[in-house]
């Protein structure tokens, strides 16, 4: 007997949380890029021209965890999909 079978819409909020916060965190590294960039036209003093060309650079490991956070939600999207289908179905047509 199958039991705790999982809600297509379970995954799907879960998968749209990720999104979310994947969305969130490039968000926050795009307005601080802004906010960096802002300064050295102020005053480029304060902020040196290949520090401002290394921002991404230094900032791979934010990035790498947004585009892995996204990479969880596609799989939540497709776990949405394959739970849309009953087992007994599954099982039906397999014979």
């Amino acid at each position: 007997m199958i039991i705790n079978i999982p809600e297509p819409n379970s995954f799907k909020n879960v998968a749209n949380i990720l999104i979310d916060s994947a969305w969130s965190n490039l968000m926050k590294l795009l307005r601080t890029h802004k906010e960096y960039k802002d300064v050295y036209e102020i005053d480029k003093s304060i902020v040196d021209s290949e520090s401002l060309d290394s921002f991404f650079e230094n900032r791979r490991v934010a990035l790498g965890s947004s585009y892995a956070i996204v990479q969880q939600a596609v799989e939540f999207y497709i776990k949405s999909r394959i739970s849309e289908v009953s087992p007994c179905e599954y099982i039906f047509y397999q014979t």
